[in-house]
């Protein structure tokens, strides 16, 4: 498949898409960064990322909408900060934290407790160090610490990854025959 991937991005460029390829990043790293720098740039910008991988949801904010399509299990999903609440039980800024200590599975990201658990401690601590100051945190922590620290470095999003500057992407039209 990584054989296709330069007739990919020249038929990309050639319909005016814009690609940014940096083997330093993951691609879910660049789409992040792109999509809160480009939020950033004007209170009027909104950002929607095309994702299947749960991760994104710790992106959706009021302008960063996250679409995950069609799945065998599920029908398309646009997720908002409300409907992350309804659906996961927590907002999205604390979807982080929470991926942190159940893992990811698909991604290799070890489970340090069920998912229960987990969504207990982050909508009942406003952080992960407040927890850690409590016995039971604490005791977590200490047997705990070296895969707590992997996790979080595997599930944050890389923020400043996008270098791009935006004034030099050319939007052009799109041709319908």
């Amino acid at each position: 498949i990584y054989d296709l991937l330069p007739s990919v991005v020249e038929c990309l460029n050639l319909c005016g898409v814009h690609v940014q390829q940096d083997s330093e990043y993951e691609a879910d790293d660049l789409v992040s960064s792109a999509s809160k720098k480009w939020t950033a740039l004007n209170p009027s910008n909104k950002s929607i990322i095309v994702a299947k991988d749960k991760d994104s949801l710790q992106n959706v904010s009021e302008r960063i909408l996250c679409f995950t399509p069609d799945t065998q299990d599920a029908s398309d999903v646009t997720w908002t900060e409300a409907r992350v609440k309804l659906e996961k039980g927590m907002y999205p800024k604390e979807y982080l934290r929470y991926q942190v200590l159940v893992g990811d599975r698909i991604d290799n990201i070890p489970s340090l407790m069920p998912p229960r658990k987990a969504k207990q401690i982050v909508t009942t601590y406003t952080s992960l160090k407040d927890y850690f100051k409590t016995e039971e945190g604490s005791k977590f922590f200490k047997e705990n610490k070296a895969a707590l620290t992997l996790n979080k470095l595997l599930v944050t999003m890389v923020a400043d990854s996008w270098k791009t500057d935006f004034s030099k992407i050319k939007v052009t039209g799109s041709r319908h025959n």
